[in-house]
């Protein structure tokens, strides 16, 4: 009987084991990666929320572009909506 853990390089049951180890590790990996962007994201939005009238003119952005950027499916398509108005906003005075 063949062990996989008592393998031997060319063993192709064992191979399989590893290649399968590494695609289940890597999904792992990727949904933490995930999780965490979406846990800065939420973060980061929150923070917009938290800026005065002046500091979001600052950086080109009203309350209504966050009060959108709320409302959006996930916080990735939140920064969308928040890069969209403001794009729209910077067309609309070129020409004003």
């Amino acid at each position: 009987m063949n062990s996989t853990l008592n393998w031997t390089p060319g063993d192709a049951a064992a191979e399989q084991v590893g290649r399968a180890t590494r695609f289940i590790g890597n999904l792992f990996s990727k949904a933490a990666s995930l999780v965490s962007r979406n846990d800065a994201d939420k973060r980061g939005l929150v923070e917009l929320g938290s800026l005065s009238e002046r500091e979001l003119n600052d950086i080109g952005l009203t309350r209504w572009d966050v009060l959108d950027a709320y409302d959006a499916p996930s916080p990735s398509d939140a920064t969308k909506v928040i890069l969209a108005h403001r794009a729209v906003r910077q067309v609309t005075r070129r020409f004003a």
